[in-house]
Parts: C-alpha cells; sequence; structure tokens
C-alpha cells in the first residue's frame, strides 16, 4: 500500500515509474561518461599549435584632382599608426598593421585635407589611390553681356566664386559713360556678390554705344560687352491750344521728355496780357507750366495770342485765346432739400453761370422767414468757382417741427444772386415709439400668439427692436422672456409667437418697441395656457427573479395637471387594455415611483405599463414594457451529503 501512494504521487507530478532505471544501471552510465572525458582531454594535450597571420599592408598613391598627377608631399595619418609622406612618385605605405578598418588623413599646404576609410585585411595588401583638391579661387560672371537698350540707366551681374579660396577682384573703369558700384571686393568661397552698372547719356549724342567691362581677379578674368542706345531730344507739347474762353484765368501746359537726357526750353510770350510762372528751364521727364490771362481793361469780345516754346533750335506755337463777356452777375438754382431731421437739414444747389467774372462766395442762406438773403438770415460760405457746379451744405441747430425758407446764392464783382425760394418744416423732437398689445390667440400648452401695432416710431428714423415681453409676474419688460422682430421705420400691425410656455400657467404679456430714445410699452394682459398631457414613462424592471420584480415608472411631465394617484397595470396578455389587466396602486404621487411585485410565475412573459389619474379623474398611461422571469434556483450544499456523492 506504501508503494502505491509513492506510485500515485509521481504519476500526479508527470514521472514515468514504470521506465527508472535500477540503481546498478545509473552507476554504469556515470563510469562510462569519465573515461570518455578522460581520452579527450588526452587527445587535446597531444595536438599542436598553428600559426596565424593577423596583419596586413596599406599601398596607397596619392594624386591632384585636376591633372591626376602624382603628389609629393602629402602627410597620410592613422592616428593609431603614425604618418607615412609620399614620395615624388606620390605613394605611401603602412605595413603589418593589424586586420581592422582605418581613418586615414591626407594634408598638403595648398590643398583641400580629406579623410578616408579603408579596411585591411589579414595577410594581404590593399591597394588603395586617394585624390586631394588643389584650395584656389575662381572667377565666375553671372552675365557677359549688359544691354541697357534706349532708357535702361541700371543693370546688374554676380561675381561668383565656385573655388577654394577667396577671390579678389577689380574693375577697371575707363568708360566715361557707365560705371560699377562696387568696382572691386572680396569674395569667399562658395558664395557671390552683385555689381551694379550705371548709365549715363546726358550730353550725349543720338546714337548706339558699345564698350566692354574686364573683372580680373586672383581667380582669373572675365570680359562683359557694354550696350546702349541714345535717342537724342524728343519732347512733347499739350494742349496744342490754350482756350481761356469767358471766365478761365490759368490753365496748365504740359512739357513732357521721352528722351533719355534732359532737354532745356525757353518760351517767348506775344502778348503782356499773356503770363507764364516760368519762362525757361531743363525737361528731365514733365515740366508743367502754367499760363495766366489777365482780362483787366478790356472791352467785351474775343483775343487771340500765343506763346512760343523752343528747345534748342525746335520751336512749339501755342495759340491762346480769351473772351471778355458782357458784364453779369451769376445765376443760381435751389435744387432739393434732403435729410430733414428735428434739427438738421441737407441744401443742394447749383451755380448755373459765373457769369462775366469768377464766383468769389457762393452758399445758402435759410429763415423762418420768406425771401432770406445774406443780409436777414442765417448763411453760409462754401468758397468760390470759375466755373458752373453743384453744391450741398448741411445745416445744422434748426427748431424742431418749425417751417424753414432757404435760398442759394452766388457773387461776383457785378453782385449778388439768389435762386428759387424752399419751403421745408423740421420733424419733431424724437420721442419713444408708441405700441399697443393686441389680443392672445392660438393658445396652447406652450405657446400662444400675440398681436401688437406700433401707432408711432416716435419722431426717429426707425424702430430698432420690437416684439412682446413676457412673464409670470405682471408687467413685463425687456429683461423678461420677449421675441425680437427687428428694426423697421414702418408703422402697423404685427403679432409675435410666444414659445417654452408651461402648461396649465398664467401668463402677463405686453407689446414693446425700443428706438435711439428708450423703450416703450402698450398695455399688459394676462392669459392662461391649456394643459398639456401627462407624460408618463415606464421604466425597465429590476431585481427580477423567478416570482418577483421591481416595477419602475416616471412622470416626466405634469402638463399642468394635478395628479392624485401613480402605480402599475400588469398582464400576460400583451397590448392589454386596463380593464382586463392587474391594478398596481403606489403609495403618494412621487414623480420616480416603484413597486415590488411578488408571486409570480417562473419563465412567464409579463407586459407593464405605468399610469397616472388626475384630480380630473383623466388616465395616463405609459408605454408598455415586457418581462420575463426567470427559472426556479435550487441551491445545494454539498456538506449536507456524504462523500460517496458524485457532482457534476
Amino acid at each position: 500500500m506504501l508503494w502505491g501512494r509513492k506510485q500515485s504521487t509521481l504519476i500526479s507530478e508527470g514521472l514515468d515509474t514504470p521506465n527508472l532505471p535500477p540503481p546498478q544501471s545509473l552507476n554504469m552510465k556515470k563510469l562510462t561518461g569519465i573515461l570518455f572525458l578522460c581520452f579527450a582531454l588526452l587527445s587535446l594535450v597531444s595536438c599542436t599549435k598553428d600559426i596565424v597571420d593577423t596583419t596586413g599592408t596599406i599601398n596607397g598613391t596619392v594624386v591632384d584632382s585636376r591633372t591626376n598627377e602624382p603628389l609629393q608631399g602629402v602627410t597620410v595619418s592613422i592616428s593609431s599608426v603614425g604618418n607615412k609622406v609620399t614620395g615624388t612618385d606620390g605613394t605611401f605605405e603602412f605595413v603589418n598593421i593589424e586586420a581592422q578598418t582605418y581613418t586615414l588623413s591626407l594634408s598638403k599646404p595648398d590643398y583641400q585635407s580629406d579623410t578616408k576609410t579603408v579596411t585591411v585585411r589579414a595577410g594581404e595588401t590593399t591597394q588603395v589611390q586617394y585624390s586631394l583638391t588643389p584650395s584656389t579661387s575662381s572667377l565666375s560672371v553671372s552675365q557677359t553681356k549688359l544691354d541697357f537698350g534706349n532708357d535702361v540707366t541700371n543693370l546688374s551681374f554676380d561675381i561668383s566664386n565656385p573655388g577654394y579660396a577667396a577671390l579678389t577682384w577689380q574693375i577697371a573703369e575707363d568708360c566715361a559713360w557707365f560705371s560699377c558700384s562696387p568696382s572691386s571686393g572680396t569674395v569667399q568661397a562658395g558664395e557671390k556678390t552683385a555689381v551694379v552698372v550705371t548709365v549715363n547719356r546726358e550730353g550725349m549724342e543720338r546714337g548706339n554705344y558699345s564698350q566692354t567691362l574686364v573683372v580680373s581677379s586672383n581667380g582669373g578674368s572675365a570680359t562683359i560687352t557694354v550696350n546702349m542706345a541714345v535717342q537724342g531730344i524728343s519732347v512733347s507739347v499739350t494742349p496744342s491750344e490754350l482756350d481761356f474762353g469767358s471766365v478761365t484765368s490759368s490753365m496748365q501746359l504740359a512739357l513732357a521728355n521721352n528722351g533719355s537726357a534732359p532737354v532745356s526750353y525757353s518760351i517767348t510770350l506775344a502778348n503782356d496780357w499773356v503770363s507764364v510762372n516760368k519762362k525757361s528751364g531743363n525737361v528731365t521727364t514733365a515740366e508743367n507750366i502754367v499760363v495766366s490771362v489777365d482780362r483787366t481793361g478790356f472791352s467785351e469780345g474775343d483775343y487771340s495770342s500765343s506763346l512760343t516754346v523752343a528747345f534748342g533750335k525746335d520751336e512749339v506755337v501755342v495759340p491762346v485765346r480769351m473772351n471778355v463777356p458782357t458784364k453779369s452777375k451769376p445765376i443760381v438754382n435751389m435744387l432739393d432739400v434732403r435729410d430733414i431731421t428735428y434739427s438738421e437739414a441737407k441744401f443742394m444747389g447749383s451755380v448755373v453761370s459765373i457769369g462775366s467774372s469768377k464766383v468769389t462766395q457762393l452758399g445758402f442762406c435759410w429763415s423762418t422767414n420768406e425771401e432770406p438773403t445774406i443780409d436777414t438770415a442765417q448763411y453760409c460760405t462754401l468758397g468760390d468757382t470759375e466755373s458752373a457746379k453743384d453744391y450741398d451744405y448741411l445745416a445744422s441747430g434748426l427748431e424742431a417741427e418749425t417751417t424753414y425758407y432757404v435760398r442759394a446764392y452766388a457773387i461776383n464783382v457785378e453782385g449778388t444772386s439768389y435762386s428759387n425760394q424752399m419751403a421745408f418744416t423740421t420733424n419733431g423732437t424724437p420721442k419713444k415709439a408708441e405700441v399697443e398689445t393686441g389680443s392672445v390667440s392660438n393658445i396652447q400648452p406652450t405657446q400662444a400668439i400675440v398681436a401688437g401695432n406700433i401707432l408711432s416710431i416716435g419722431n426717429v428714423e426707425q424702430i430698432d427692436q420690437f416684439g412682446h415681453v413676457w412673464n409670470t409676474t405682471g408687467n413685463p419688460t425687456v429683461n423678461n422672456s420677449k421675441t425680437e422682430l427687428g428694426a423697421t421705420s414702418m408703422t402697423g400691425s404685427f403679432n409675435s409667437t410666444l414659445t417654452g410656455l408651461n402648461p396649465n400657467t398664467t401668463y402677463y404679456v405686453r407689446a414693446y418697441a425700443t428706438n435711439s430714445v428708450g423703450t416703450s410699452y402698450g398695455e399688459a394682459i394676462s392669459f392662461t395656457t391649456i394643459k398639456d398631457a401627462v407624460s408618463v414613462v415606464t421604466n425597465e424592471p429590476t431585481e427580477i427573479t423567478h416570482n418577483s420584480a421591481i416595477l419602475n415608472g416616471t412622470i416626466s411631465s405634469d402638463g399642468g395637471h394635478t395628479i392624485v394617484e401613480v402605480g402599475f397595470y400588469y398582464s400576460q396578455i400583451k397590448d392589454f387594455t386596463i380593464g382586463n389587466a392587474t391594478k398596481l396602486t403606489v403609495s403618494g404621487t412621487p414623480s420616480h415611483f416603484s413597486y415590488n411585485l411578488t408571486g409570480l410565475t417562473e419563465q412567464t412573459v409579463y407586459y407593464i405599463k405605468a399610469y397616472a389619474i388626475t384630480d380630473t379623474e383623466e388616465v395616463f398611461l405609459g408605454s408598455q414594457v415586457p418581462m420575463t422571469t426567470l427559472n426556479r434556483e435550487v441551491t445545494i450544499d454539498k456538506n449536507d451529503y456524504g462523500d460517496d456523492l458524485n457532482w457534476n
């Protein structure tokens, strides 16, 4: 029995006891292993060690990258080994160095230093060839030709250094009609600089010019061809004739130089009643000459003269004409009065004709008396004019609700003229708008429609906002709930839809309107919203067993009703009516209520509806929710039975 227990223990630990060897068999295997180890050790002792080569050689050549010729005097360094210097044939050699990868450094005066990587293999010679680049500068220009044409003054080109040393350069300027900036400098390796070339055509004759520009440096030289053309004198005079008419006293004569160099000019006048502000000068691009006429002492009629503009040997003759009219006053017209408020109005007038001379003063005069003049009424001064024109003025400081008379006027040396008269009346002083509250219609549980009427906007341009205000306490204002129907400049009726109301609730509402003066209200009226349906929610049952469950319900809205009873109906009939269902009443009328239903049948489907009853005996039901009871559970304690009972 004892052996049997040990065997059972070994089986539970995963050991195969029937295959274990007897003790004598184990001792023989150990002895065999020891003898084998001894023979192996004797074999190792009797072996002879081989000699292995672990070094190699680097044999290299260094050449010039441009000529591919051998370079003498190049220092080749390996930090862990030492230095070698190339001979006349450009070669170097490192002998018997350990097999591995090395970094070689190559350097020589006036050459770019370099590093290379080479791998040495045991017992082999590694052949390598390297090249070094000379450290020299190099000159390069971006253009070989600059063409200035007829009118270009400045062009540029770049000097670049694609070499490896600083480039020092200079330009020899031996041409009188162009210059370079800068004319010398230094460009570092890999960089560039710009040179601006400027030409000067002044004093040069018409024709084509060409010259070469030479850039010399320590990195070579370059030649750039510079071309330029000179058109010569090309001046225009506009207008071709100056006609001053009967009122104009000054005009402009424009001189335009289309050439490439400044041109001198002089002006000669044929009569002394014609004058200019400048008789000579130089025209580079454009020049404006002011030409004036003086009609003083002249009788009525037409007069002719001329002026001559000379450009060297070239001359341009410009005819000059003027008229001395019959002496007369200006003619003015009153056009309109606009934008009338309680204190302002915009006057609009016109000078139809300035008469026989310049208008020295124009404007409007206005008064509460008819036929106002600048001597008897308020007036404004708006400057002068030498031609007919329209003009306007915003008069302020007017009295509200007052009738005014306004005329336009204009003055020249012959006297003052007045226009036709216009009358206008200012608006009343701004005040609040006037509104009235209309009736309430289409009353629902949560909304209603209210009418209103705008009687007056209040002597201002517009109402900024209007609508209705409401609350449940009385005399609502814009700080309570309100509709906003926007801005308007019109009177008349309007409607507002009041939303977000509570069922079976009394509200107070009135119309309102806000303008720049303030907010006005209509009379407050009241109305009561109608009741809504009670919102009953049947929630999912909880703690379901084979014969019981907790039923749950919620009143999410009472709809304005007084609820006197809540509870549940349940039945095994789907879509049941309360006439064929069992009623369960919950104590009180909480908004969240539950009922512990017992005595149910296991594995059976029941249908539940929450309900609420109001003080008017109206019944409101929630939606139907199905529920299935569970299987009956049997609990057995194995300790209550003997050890010989088999359990599944």
